[in-house]
């Protein structure tokens, strides 16, 4: 009865995850001074575990976004890798051709037969594709970007997931 005529000692209980005004027989308790105090530190306490609770998630939303992202990515890359790899030399020996037979290019040519001299029987031609809207030295270019970009492409794909 002291303690009600007092104003009360507020505690916090832990195990219970709640507070009180005045002080409860049989449970384990945090002593606090008065009830402001009590209130600013738990509530704060609550507010902060919620902040970091908000933040977390929404980091692991971001990240298995990511994760996603990355498989989605890799999955492409294992199906196109080997295919690209494969025709690097391909686009190289096109560049080449059209570098040598830059002459015969001209503005607007959808495409171009040129003869193959890497063949040692009767060459025969290499029709090559172009782009009407590039001009000679683009398509040129162009030719040379897909090679360089096929030849960075490993042959083999380590496995794991």
């Amino acid at each position: 009865m002291a303690e009600l005529a007092q104003g009360g000692s507020p505690a916090y209980y832990p195990l219970e995850d709640d507070f009180a005004a005045y002080r409860l027989t049989g449970k384990e308790a945090v002593n606090h001074a008065d009830t402001d105090r009590l209130l600013r530190e738990v509530l704060g306490q609550k507010s902060a575990t919620q902040h970091t609770n908000l933040l977390a998630n929404s980091l692991k939303r971001r990240v298995n976004t990511h994760y996603k992202r990355v498989l989605k990515k890799r999955k492409r890359f294992k199906k196109n890798c080997p295919l690209e790899a494969e025709q690097a030399e391909q686009w190289r020996l096109r560049g080449e051709l059209l570098t040598a037979n830059f002459h015969l290019l001209q503005p607007g040519l959808q495409e171009i037969e040129v003869v193959d001299y890497t063949r040692a029987e009767q060459p025969p031609l290499l029709k090559i594709e172009l782009d009407p809207l590039l001009g000679p030295a683009a398509n040129v270019q162009r030719i040379f970007k897909r090679y360089q970009k096929s030849q960075g492409q490993p042959k083999n794909i380590p496995r794991g997931t």
